[in-house]
Formats: structure tokens, C-alpha cells, sequence
């Protein structure tokens, strides 16, 4: 399981809800126009679209619960309060180990308490969080690399040019972000149904929805390994002490 598996079957979901909105739509119509024929098609229309979002819903659990347990155990374990991370399965490379990091959402109500506050101190709020974060995931690299050093770690992401801006500046101590040539997830692009209550719960404030995404690689030298990838010229991140 990955997030382009898990977003795929959410595309699904979404048009199915998309669907039966419109069902729905001709089931007031008929009503207005008093046609028999289009209300049974209507009902018709809206009980499929009802039983196949059920249907999503349920292999949507199904097959991502183990996948989603196992990022809450790391994340927890880590004590990650602003990203969490997932097991990753795109490269399939062997002696390494492929995690994904994702923006962990607030809740909607928090967004509420968010919005009294000036928007530059939820920021600044959010980047010690992150930089936390960040030394964290970095010193649990660092661990796992004693206990295997024969095996690397490796961590992406596929995210938007906002927020990989966030991530690069406040994990520059320990990460070096690299974008990739290909999107390794080109189904996380979020549509407005998504996108309204994340930049809300996040901020406090509702932000322009993002239409470029693309896949980041986040580099570590945290215990002086040689990065064959890293950019010429450029600096090398702080190591953890």
C-alpha cells in the first residue's frame, strides 16, 4: 500500500459522490416537472451512487488500515506533531528503506481558534513545530542507521510548491530536499471538497488551492554518509549532534 493507491480509490470515491449529486439533482427536477419516469431513474441513479461509495469506502479501510496503523506507530514513536510518516512502496530498492511524509491535519475546530490569532504567529507556530519534527526524524534516522547500517533510509514526499517551501526551510538543519523528475503520486492533487478544510484547520485562513504538485526526495548527512545525488555547489546540511 501507498498514498497513490489510497488516492486513487479516494478519486473514485469523490466521483461517486459527484455523481449522485447530480442524481439528486434530477430527483428535485422530477419532482418539479411531476415525471414518474425521471424520479425511478433518479432514485435508481442515487441508489448505485450510494452503493458504490459504500463500496469505495470499504476497500478504502480494508486496505490501507494496516498501512495507516503503521504510519500512527511510527509517527507516535518518533513523536512527530506536525508531519507523519508511512511506509512507502514506489522505488522497491533493495537495503533501503522508503518512508513518505505527509502534512498532518489539525482539526477543523482548531482552524476556528486559529483565525482570532494574528496569521504570523500561527506561522511561526507551525515552523518550531516543524523544526522539531524534523531533528526528530532526523536523530530516528540516525538510530535506525547504528541498529542496520547496511540499510538506508529514504524519505519523499509529493506535495505542493507551498509547502515544500515550509518543509525545506525548516528542515535544513538536518534534510536537503531535491525534487524529483517524475510525481511519484500524481493522484494527491486535492480538490476543493479536500483543499477547504486543511488550509483551514492548518492556518486558520482558507489559501489559494495549489494546481502544481510534484515529488520531493528529502536527503540526510546526518552521520556523514556520502549522498551521490546531492546538488553541485550546493550546502550541505548541519549534522545532528
Amino acid at each position: 500500500m501507498n498514498s497513490k493507491k489510497l488516492h486513487r480509490y479516494e478519486r473514485w470515491y469523490f466521483f461517486s459522490i459527484y455523481i449522485l449529486f447530480i442524481f439528486i439533482l434530477l430527483k428535485i427536477v422530477a419532482f418539479v416537472v411531476r415525471s414518474l419516469e425521471l424520479s425511478v431513474w433518479s432514485n435508481l441513479g442515487a441508489f448505485m451512487s450510494m452503493l458504490a461509495i459504500c463500496i469505495t469506502t470499504i476497500c478504502i479501510y480494508c486496505k490501507s488500515y494496516k498501512w495507516r496503523r503503521e504510519g500512527k506507530r511510527l509517527t507516535e514513536e518518533i513523536g512527530l506533531e506536525s508531519i507523519i510518516i508511512v511506509p512507502g512502496n514506489f522505488l522497491n530498492r533493495n537495503n533501503v528503506l522508503e518512508y513518505e511524509i505527509h502534512h498532518k491535519t489539525d482539526k477543523v475546530r482548531n482552524g476556528l481558534a486559529k483565525r482570532m490569532r494574528k496569521k504570523s504567529e500561527v506561522i511561526e507556530e507551525l515552523n518550531n513545530s516543524l523544526q522539531e519534527d524534523y531533528q526528530k526524524l532526523a536523530e530516528w534516522r540516525m538510530k535506525k542507521k547504528k541498529e542496520t547500517p547496511s540499510v538506508d533510509i529514504m524519505f519523499h514526499t509529493t506535495t505542493h510548491p507551498a509547502m515544500i517551501h515550509i518543509w525545506r526551510k525548516n528542515s535544513k538543519d538536518y534534510f536537503y530536499v531535491k525534487q524529483m523528475d517524475q510525481v511519484l503520486d500524481p493522484y494527491a492533487k486535492m480538490n476543493w471538497i479536500q483543499w477547504l478544510p486543511v488550509s483551514f484547520a492548518t492556518t486558520g485562513y482558507i489559501g489559494k488551492r495549489p494546481k502544481e504538485w510534484g515529488s520531493y526526495y528529502f536527503y540526510s548527512n546526518c552521520l556523514g554518509d556520502k549522498e551521490d545525488d546531492i546538488r553541485e555547489g550546493e550546502e550541505k546540511p548541519s549534522q545532528v549532534s
